[in-house]
């Protein structure tokens, strides 16, 4: 029962606390990670939508834990998207249950700062506002009535941890830990905040949380300067996790208006630093021919972005990936990987990362032959099905 192991919990973790480094072979882990999380996996209706989390920290004690319902369409992590999470106060004196977001996706585009805050708290009353009609359609009256839509309260002494988490509640419910209602009333008061997370999550309109962080960017504050310029190495090779098979984070999520946001500004900084590098290399004569195709009124999409020379006069065809975090795949239409076969050498990739704060471009060229030579792979990931009548050759 919840109930019992929320109590077990609380009571034994000044001790387990006190011994600072997380054990894995200690009952109160097991209690965490493994028997909550199975209890809310039990009381799900199709619990196979949803991965179920416990945490006592990483590597160090949590000052207090959390355990985290993510929609695999949503995210599989608190650090982005939105999910539904039981936090316990740091006075272990009160439990909230809350549809929330992670703040990491904002300290990723802004970093530690007062920007960051403001943006949260925005980010927070926008997506209150989208969500008021699902809100009215998916939750009780009485239990309406009881929901807190300001920012919780956990941590009693400053942590900048908490602080932060305690700006991220869309909407969330407070209970006394040492007053928690029965068994069948966490249950059917989690199951409304279940249903309203998973109508949330399936909504076309509802942007993602991360939109919200782009929308309070302004042009000037992008970093101007590349912080490096690396030329590409194959990622070393990630060990396929017991779940792999699921659908990855985002993957069936629609197209954002973020992504066109960071496309430009990715394909702005390699421009500029394209101009510059040439400028650098006394080739002003090569720099003024620079394209950057998005301006132009013909050949906008050629099949890359920017049309570019190296200091020796060969032409470099650029397709720019940009985000605001680090890149381990990229997406490419069919024309682009037509070009990158047909055009060889002359084709590159720049991986754009670290965007606003201090953007580092790797340059990938020839990605054609790193497949060919089996260094990488790609996989086509849609095909498109036209509902036309197949036309038929007379011959």
């Amino acid at each position: 029962m919840l109930n019992t192991l929320l109590l077990q919990i609380v009571s034994g973790w000044p001790e387990y606390l006190a011994t600072k480094k997380v054990d894995r072979d200690s009952p109160m882990h097991q209690l965490v990670v493994d028997a909550v999380p199975g209890e809310l996996r039990s009381w799900t209706p199709d619990p196979d939508q949803f991965k179920f989390v416990g945490s006592d920290g990483q590597g160090n004690i949590t000052l207090a834990p959390w355990f985290g319902v993510f929609h695999r369409q949503i995210t599989e992590t608190a650090q982005d998207g939105y999910y539904i999470v039981y936090l316990v106060s740091q006075d272990l004196e009160r439990l909230v249950l809350e549809i929330g977001f992670g703040y990491t996706q904002f300290e990723r585009v802004f970093g530690k700062n007062k920007k960051m805050l403001q943006a949260l708290d925005v980010a927070v009353v926008k997506m209150q506002q989208s969500c008021l009609q699902m809100l009215e359609d998916q939750i009780s009256s009485e239990l309406k009535s009881r929901i807190n839509s300001e920012p919780i309260r956990l941590a009693d002494k400053q942590n900048s941890v908490h602080a932060n988490y305690e700006k991220c509640g869309i909407y969330s419910l407070t209970y006394e830990l040492d007053a928690l209602p029965n068994e069948q009333s966490l249950r059917e008061e989690f199951l409304e905040f279940l249903q309203l997370y998973t109508v949330m999550a399936e909504s076309l309109l509802l942007p993602e949380v991360g939109d919200y962080a782009f929308e309070a960017i302004k042009d000037w504050e992008v970093k101007e300067e590349v912080a490096k310029r690396q030329q590409f190495h194959p990622h070393p090779t990630l060990k396929r996790k017991k779940d792999s098979n699921q659908i990855s984070t985002g993957a069936i999520r629609r197209h954002s208006k973020r992504s066109d946001k960071v496309g430009r500004l990715g394909e702005e900084c390699v421009y500029k630093d394209e101009v510059t590098l040439l400028g650098a290399a006394g080739r002003s004569d090569l720099a003024g021919k620079i394209i950057w195709h998005r301006q132009q009124k013909e050949n906008r999409t050629p099949g890359w972005d920017i049309t570019s020379f190296t200091p020796d006069g060969e032409i470099k065809l650029i397709e720019v990936k940009a985000s605001e975090g680090s890149i381990h795949s990229v997406s490419l239409t069919p024309n682009e990987w037509i070009k990158a076969k047909s055009e060889g050498d002359s084709y590159y990739i720049y991986v754009v990362e670290n965007l606003i704060k201090s953007p580092t471009i790797t340059e990938l060229r020839n990605p054609a032959k790193y497949v060919a030579d089996g260094m990488l792979e790609i996989k086509i990931s849609e095909y498109e099905l036209s509902l036309r009548q197949k036309m038929t050759v007379e011959r």
